[in-house]
């Protein structure tokens, strides 16, 4: 399994973030696990926790329907989310033969300004089994999805400053590769228009050394209550009568 997660920025974009591990029980090895669509109408981005064969074929199968219905002169727009979920029952149908199988899927499709003078934000949709679902603000798939979740329930919010977001996904990813099997060997971190038309990317390189700076979770806890809390009397240590 693996760990993908997304955040909303202040600004409507969508931070798209992946580890870097792939294993089979015997080896790891690293994997770009984030594939981005091109088409004339929008882009999307698709990060997926699960079996790799089974992810490589959703992505094929996805990328096929899109593409087939642009050509067609579907407006994406408008159907897009339909076609999503058609191809999303195919893979089912096709790959997935048992339950025993966990696919989580975070899609992220952000439509061009063709209609409107600034581009409308990305959406985000997650996969629930064979449902397809909009994901509002924060969505994570794979192994580190309860770490993952248990920090951002406490520690995001949607309206950070962009800077906050970058640190606050390093830093649940970093915790979540410590404490999760199968989630690890580094994280790629994708920011999509986020106000604009731009991608801003932080390969494992610049996503590792941000982490370096972050302290680690037991320090920052420890340093805080050094001096902020107030101990009551009556459990300072104090010699027994």
């Amino acid at each position: 399994m693996t760990l993908v997660a997304g955040f909303r920025s202040r600004n409507g974009g969508v931070l798209l973030c992946s580890d870097r591990e792939e294993g089979d029980g015997y080896s790891k090895r690293e994997v770009d696990k984030i594939t981005t669509i091109s088409l004339q109408q929008c882009k999307v981005f698709i990060a997926g926790a699960g079996p790799t064969a089974i992810i490589t074929k959703a992505y094929t199968q996805f990328a096929e329907t899109l593409q087939t219905a642009e050509g067609d002169g579907v407006d994406l727009e408008t159907d897009h989310r339909s076609l999503l979920e058609r191809s999303l029952e195919r893979v089912y149908d096709r790959y997935v033969l048992s339950s025993d199988y966990e696919v989580g899927l975070l899609i992220v499709v952000a439509f061009h300004a063709f209609k409107a003078s600034h581009p409308p934000p990305p959406l985000m949709y997650r996969t629930e089994g064979r449902m397809l679902l909009p994901a509002g603000t924060y969505a994570a798939c794979g192994t580190g999805k309860v770490i993952a979740d248990y920090l951002a329930d406490r520690l995001y919010r949607h309206g950070m400053e962009r800077t906050n977001l970058w640190v606050l996904a390093a830093f649940i990813f970093r915790e979540a590769s410590n404490a999760s099997a199968g989630v690890g060997l580094g994280t790629d971190m994708i920011l999509i228009f986020d106000g604009d038309r731009l991608m801003r990317s932080a390969g494992q390189d610049v996503v590792k050394e941000l982490q370096s700076d972050i302290p680690p979770l037991a320090d920052s806890l420890y340093a805080h209550w050094g001096q902020g809390v107030n101990v009551p009397d009556a459990l300072l240590d104090k010699p027994t009568k």
